[in-house]
């Protein structure tokens, strides 16, 4: 999630039970606000001659704000006595208990405020007056001066609050009062589009408040890749004095000892490079000296079988060194990148022949046979000689080293048509098993049937191979040969002929 986004999440999480608090905050005063305008009016009614008034006549008490009729003030005027006589007729109760009897039954212009007295016993003496609900009575009845609770009849909605007076008893002991609002109070919470514009532009404070450090924060990632890319090379900036700052700042400082440590490493392997380069070449000469006097010895110890045996022995140790050596040497050369690579044109017709008879003087004495057919026409790419011809000579030393006396290795180079060539190297002997085939060109992987034949082999022959390989952007395949052993295949892209 951006950075934008855990803002904006974050101001809804929080905004949204501020909301609920502020909503219930402001009902909360709303309703005590309302409570305290209708105590008020009740203490100021009954106190200004409304107890007098409900004292005299209990039965007709009712209070209603502000008047009916336009340009009146006060209190409604009370019914006029009735003349001593038979007791006046009430009319009938409605089944409500009249509490609706001259109820609004649509929202008035203005709020309506009502109010009724009560005995000790919480009974009104007029038989219109609404009872006042158990649970105001219940307060009341604690102890408590007033009790309010919401009013809702008719559809309309209100507040009421029952209030004792100062006086204990009578028959307006504690009065009612109710106000119907004029239009659907919002006591409980903020309107929705208030809610949703408030929420709104907060969002819009953190989307503009947030640009510039969004910016900032994007510009630091772009400049941290270029560095990286260049091996931190350059450093990114670091302006401004805030945390951002410091983060820059602080990156610089660890790419500067990421450098140094980059710096450290490259002139070891510089150096190592060069020591085994220098190494190569000081050992190679030795050994192709040791290698033709071996030889000279097998010509003069051919009519001693036990000379000759160990003389030969000698001279296939001597090969394997000397392709060790020349394998260091190539995965040095690989491993100082392109920089320490000469491509040139390379005839594969005299590469081929040159490891053809490399490898006979090892071939012959186990009476291997080693065979070649070239095109032709010659057969030309761009590479490296060197490593080139490193990686082909692996691949038919390892045909002969690991193949049966009186084996085949046969090498042919043929054109693929139309502008492609293909290498093979195919031997008859005991092949790789279907299952290690994929695993021939990691590092140190070596099959049992290899360790067994010669334990002390290295296993780097072909992943110099498959390197020699990818650099040179050919195909490197293998496969069981129709013969029984492997077969190894390089295929590429044909050069131009040198003029």
């Amino acid at each position: 999630m951006t950075l934008r986004g855990r803002l904006a999440l974050t101001v809804l999480v929080v905004a949204m039970p501020m909301l609920a608090g502020i909503a219930w905050l402001r009902g909360d005063l709303a309703r005590r606000a309302a409570d305290r305008s209708l105590r008020e009016f009740a203490v100021a009614r009954m106190e200004s001659g409304g107890r007098e008034r409900c004292e005299s006549d209990p039965a007709f008490f009712h209070v209603i704000a502000p008047p009916p009729r336009p340009g009146a003030a006060g209190d409604a005027p009370p019914p006029p006595v009735p003349p001593e006589g038979p007791a006046p007729v009430v009319p009938p109760v409605p089944a409500d208990g009249g509490a609706s009897f001259d109820e609004p039954r649509d929202p008035p212009p203005v709020p309506i405020t009502r109010m009724w007295a009560y005995a000790c016993d919480f009974k009104s003496r007029n038989p219109r007056a609404p009872e006042i609900p158990a649970a105001l009575v219940a307060e009341l009845q604690r102890g408590a001066d007033e009790a309010g609770a919401e009013h809702s009849r008719n559809g309309l909605r209100g507040r009421q609050l029952a209030v004792r007076m100062p006086w204990p008893d009578g028959p307006c002991a504690f009065v009612l009062v109710r106000r119907i609002d004029a239009a659907t109070p919002d006591l409980a919470a903020f309107p929705v589009w208030a809610a949703a514009a408030f929420v709104a532009v907060v969002l819009g404070v953190v989307v503009i408040a947030t640009g510039p450090v969004v910016r900032r924060i994007r510009k630091l990632t772009a400049d941290v890749r270029r560095s990286a890319k260049q091996h931190y090379a350059s450093e990114v900036e670091a302006s401004g004095g805030d945390e951002i700052a410091e983060l820059a700042a602080a990156f610089n400082d660890a790419a500067r000892e990421v450098r140094g440590q980059l710096d450290a490493v490259a002139k070891r392997e510089e150096v190592l490079r060069a020591f085994v380069a220098n190494t190569t070449h000081d050992v190679m000469t030795p050994l192709t000296v040791l290698q033709g006097h071996l030889c000279a010895m097998r010509q003069r110890f051919a009519g001693k079988p036990a000379d000759t045996e160990l003389v030969n022995a000698a001279i296939d140790e001597a090969h394997y060194l000397g392709s060790l050596v020349h394998n260091l040497g190539a995965a040095a050369k690989l491993d100082a990148g392109r920089q320490q690579v000469q491509l040139s044109a390379v005839s594969l017709d005299e590469l081929v022949q040159r490891v053809i008879e490399r490898h006979w003087p090892v071939a012959s004495p186990r009476a291997i046979e080693i065979e070649f057919a070239v095109p032709e026409t010659p057969v030309w790419i761009d590479a490296d000689l060197t490593l080139l011809e490193q990686a082909v000579g692996n691949v038919v030393g390892n045909a002969v080293r690991y193949n049966r006396p009186g084996g085949h290795v046969a090498v042919i180079l043929a054109d693929a048509p139309p502008t492609e060539f293909s290498l093979r190297v195919v031997d008859d002997g005991p092949g790789v098993p279907d299952e290690q085939l994929a695993r021939l060109t990691e590092r140190a992987f070596r099959t049992d049937d290899a360790r067994r034949r010669h334990p002390e082999g290295s296993g780097l022959g072909l992943d110099i191979v498959r390197r020699v390989a990818e650099f040179h952007r050919m195909q490197l395949a293998f496969r069981r040969s129709e013969h029984g052993g492997l077969e190894v295949e390089f295929r590429g892209v044909r050069g131009i002929p040198p003029a």
